[in-house]
């Protein structure tokens, strides 16, 4: 298992270096940045079409479907948790 496979990465001398570790934490921060930023702008746009679906029916908030709204919030919580 992990054992054997660091074990063969000492011996192989192919152990990362701290600043391979530290870019690769990086680049997954930037990936779960782009994620929350692209979840939000997607549940602003949906908030905005809804909003307008709403407004199209003289008011009728009974238009207002939250589900994929909250969806894409539930996301970008769960993508800014990592």
């Amino acid at each position: 298992g992990v054992r054997k496979k660091k074990k063969r990465m000492i011996r192989e001398d192919k152990m990362p270096t701290a600043v391979d570790v530290i870019r690769s934490d990086l680049d997954a921060r930037d990936l779960y940045r782009n994620v929350v930023q692209t979840k939000l702008e997607d549940a602003k746009a949906e908030y905005l079409f809804q909003a307008k679906q709403v407004g199209e029916n003289n008011g009728d908030v009974d238009r207002f479907e939250v589900s994929e709204l909250l969806s894409l919030l539930r996301d970008a919580a769960t993508a800014a948790d990592k």
